[in-house]
């Protein structure tokens, strides 16, 4: 299949195979007037007027610009129910710790996915790939950890039977250290994680483990028994940390490799150091702030000024951050985390991508890479941050195929 992307005012990227980081996240080269060939799903040219009449697929910009696929490398898109009422109830001031506590939270939903069939999970996974997919994402990391027991197999099997046939790229982390179900002895718990890391490890179902460590979740010591396992097993490892305090469970750094830290809103210069001497990987995810309404947003600046590497994701979940607005994202890296315009493209592009260890695939536009493109309906980069919550993607563009195309939405202004 030859499918041509033409009309293009510009193309914005980085290159290359590496994280980038320190004064490199602000760099990104720009084509001018060039028109984008992809050849069974890789990109073949990026050059000025490539001749589109014998191609499969001919992708008009009309005038905008096109960006690397926007890759999520922190997602939450398997489960049952929503929060809804859970979130107006925090504005009105109710703590999320109180409100788990008494059942709801997390807990709402394990309740709710373990009552659910497999059609009905199935549907929501495809109903959030496609939002995925409207914003511009290509390829995105999908956590469980929404039923915490034996069930989170059948998680795992369901996103494995859905990556066989989606589009979109996805890697498969098996949250199994999300919270302490309600009523569950912990230590019995921990137990039947790592039983399961152990299952899961050796059927090749997951990619990754993930474990919570946060003073209403699991301490360091219990986070450490669970990563311990899967570290043994074979299995790599991502981690929640320092979201709501600093919790000091990035010191777990010393005795193991951490593909990913994500969240990192709370943080000292000893824990800084640590993360630039092993090269570990930072999830940045301030739309989670914004969803609960703090002011506690993460000091990107800091950050990238000690040479740490950066990623930012929408942590889009059922309850504290039910948004893949990807657009929205970046404008609040710009406003609330003192992040330049050319980092953020980067932290949502080649960064996690690296991070979930596609970067061979995807992150840049360049030739040799897939396909995977997000053309905007804007005259320029800086735009993209000007439009206020706004959704301005035009098409996303997986491998050369269109998976989403917006509609000319001011021709159903006008009458016949």
């Amino acid at each position: 299949m030859r499918t041509v992307i033409k009309n293009l005012r510009k193309i914005y990227t980085s290159e290359g195979f590496h994280p980038l980081r320190s004064n490199l996240l602000d760099t990104i080269k720009i084509y001018s007037d060039c028109d984008i060939e992809i050849l069974n799903g890789y990109i073949t040219r990026i050059e000025p007027a490539i001749e589109a009449a014998d191609s499969d697929d001919v992708v008009d910009a009309e005038g905008g610009i096109a960006l690397p696929g926007f890759i999520d490398a922190h997602t939450h898109p398997i489960y049952a129910g929503t929060r809804e009422r859970e979130f107006t109830e925090r504005m009105r001031g109710k703590k999320y710790e109180k409100i788990l506590a008494e059942g709801g939270g997390i807990n709402y939903n394990i309740a709710r996915t373990r009552a659910a069939g497999d059609d009905e999970l199935r549907t929501v996974f495809l109903s959030n790939a496609l939002r995925f997919a409207r914003n511009g994402i290509t390829a995105f990391e999908a956590k469980t950890g929404y039923d915490l027991g034996d069930g989170e197999l059948r998680l795992l099997k369901i996103l494995n039977d859905l990556k066989r046939t989606l589009r979109q790229d996805i890697r498969i982390t098996f949250l199994g250290g999300h919270v302490l179900p309600k009523g569950e002895n912990k230590k019995e718990f921990i137990d039947s994680v790592k039983t399961r890391i152990i299952n899961v490890a050796g059927s090749g179902l997951a990619d990754y483990f993930d474990v919570w460590a946060e003073h209403i979740a699991f301490t360091n010591e219990e986070a450490e028994a669970m990563i311990k396992t899967a570290s043994e097993a074979g299995l790599k490892v991502r981690i929640h940390a320092n979201e709501l305090s600093d919790f000091l469970a990035v010191l777990l750094l010393r005795e193991y490799d951490i593909a990913s830290i994500d969240h990192f809103d709370f943080f000292n210069d000893e824990q800084v150091e640590l993360i630039v001497s092993k090269g570990t990987n930072v999830t940045l995810l301030p739309l989670t702030q914004f969803s609960l309404g703090t002011e506690n947003y993460p000091d990107a600046r800091r950050l990238i000024d000690a040479d740490v590497t950066l990623s930012l994701s929408c942590d889009f979940n059922p309850g504290t951050s039910y948004s893949a607005n990807i657009q929205f994202l970046a404008q609040l890296a710009l406003l609330k985390c003192g992040m330049r315009v050319n980092e953020i493209l980067n932290a949502l592009t080649i960064n996690p991508a690296c991070s979930l260890e596609m970067q061979d695939l995807c992150g840049t536009l360049e030739i040799g890479k897939q396909g995977d493109a997000v053309i905007m309906d804007l005259p320029n980069l800086e735009s993209m941050f000007y439009s206020i919550a706004g959704n301005d993607v035009l098409y996303t563009v997986k491998k050369g195929n269109v998976i989403y195309r917006r509609d000319h939405d001011h021709q159903k202004l006008l009458k016949a």
